[in-house]
């Protein structure tokens, strides 16, 4: 959800910022030139507090509400095609299961890891062109024959690791994702 705020209380933000981000808030305050506000997007809102320290966190606060984590209301496939708008009607999984490949199994997983992706990361997609963007994805080990996750990779370069659509914004987010989609992991991975 977009939050307004009033320029003279993007200033107060701006005077307890980095030099990167005072650059960054003088950017949003040019927007809308002839208005006392400015309106921001939820990944701004949540790039500027994920960016912040204790004290400027309180400072921001004061004037913008800090979004939720957007994997609190994700917590299973089926609520990933709730935030996306996927209904039965329309979601691949019934054409995927009516195929009779080999592999079957692992394109279903991969679907919904797909889905799950792209509902938690809101928008965000990864570009390889952009060396200083970092891109999460999970990594999975065989430990005793046993399947288990091992580590959030973080990755900046421009080659892939991991199929593109199962890289996240945040090491949160794709750690969230291993622990509610773990069974589609090891489908996809087996």
């Amino acid at each position: 959800m977009n939050q307004s705020i009033l320029k003279e209380n993007l200033k107060k933000i701006h005077d307890v910022a980095c030099p990167t981000w005072k650059e960054k808030l003088e950017g949003y305050a040019k927007r809308e030139a002839f208005s006392s506000e400015v309106e921001l997007t939820s990944s701004e809102v949540n790039e500027m507090f994920d960016a912040s320290d204790e004290k400027q966190k309180k400072v921001l606060s004061e004037y913008l509400t800090e979004p939720k984590m957007v994997f609190d209301d994700i917590m299973s496939f089926e609520d990933a095609c709730i935030k996306l708008g996927i209904t039965d009607s329309d979601n691949e999984i019934n054409i995927l299961k009516s195929l009779s490949t080999p592999n079957r199994d692992k394109l279903i997983a991969f679907y919904r890891l797909e889905i799950i992706a792209k509902a938690l990361n809101d928008g965000w997609y990864p570009n390889f062109n952009n060396h200083n963007e970092y891109k999460y994805f999970n990594y999975f080990i065989m430990l005793n024959g046993v399947f288990s996750f091992d580590y959030v990779v973080h990755y900046y370069d421009a080659t892939m690791t991991v199929p593109s659509a199962l890289y996240f914004k945040s090491s949160e987010i794709a750690q969230h994702c291993s622990k509610i989609a773990f069974d589609d992991y090891k489908t996809l991975y087996k």
